[in-house]
């Protein structure tokens, strides 16, 4: 895992309440560096995206490259510690994880780790940042995670995001099928065809188009 200096993904998105499947392809750098585009209605479209400094992506209405706001930015530059995953080296990180015991998630018995990370910033304010995961006992990899949401559309809502499918990249496992449920209903769900580490990536990706 200290190895990785980059992932790649590329899968289907779905939200299955509005029948939508789009096709994406995801980046992210261990400098933080973040790109994610997909093809939504016949057009490519850049979703979500960081250059280092600053968050963007493409406007849905002007069809153009749009800088995101400064907490937005903010934000992204607290989440380069989470890479390629919040658990490895999480003391030096100056997060702080806490074993709460045992639970059953849907006939798996698990442990339930609470890992506090960086505070996110909302409204121009810290709020303490916490999620809670469930490893399967058998195997020791994270089968759930549980969070309750700071800001936007999930400002107060607990989501449960399950991860299954786990196979093997180079000498890695990753999950290749993750769905996040809302009140027990999948809002959400990921499937990837393909990830790989450390493969070639084209830097220019990650900029905003003049």
């Amino acid at each position: 895992w200290d190895q990785v200096t980059s992932q790649r993904a590329k899968g289907l998105f779905k939200i299955p309440s509005q029948g939508l499947e789009v096709p994406f392809e995801a980046y992210r750098m261990k400098d933080g560096r973040s790109h994610v585009s997909g093809q939504l209605q016949g057009m490519t479209m850049v979703f979500d995206a960081f250059d280092g400094s600053s968050a963007w992506a493409t406007n849905m209405q002007s069809m153009k490259p749009e800088k995101g706001d400064t907490e937005a930015s903010e934000n992204k530059k607290r989440e380069v510690a989470e890479f390629p995953d919040p658990f490895l080296h999480y003391k030096d990180k100056g997060f702080k994880a806490e074993l709460l015991g045992s639970k059953d998630v849907e006939g798996t018995d698990t442990f339930k780790i609470k890992l506090t990370v960086t505070p996110e910033l909302v409204d121009g304010k810290d709020e303490e940042s916490v999620k809670f995961y469930y490893f399967d006992k058998d195997n020791f990899v994270p089968i759930m995670m549980e969070e309750t949401g700071l800001s936007g559309q999930t400002k107060g809502l607990t989501t449960q995001t399950f991860y299954s499918d786990y196979q093997e990249v180079g000498e890695l496992y990753f999950p290749f099928s993750v769905e996040v449920k809302l009140n027990g209903q999948v809002v959400q769900a990921l499937s990837f065809e393909e990830i790989t580490v450390n493969g070639p990536v084209e830097e220019s990706i990650f900029t905003i188009p003049e």
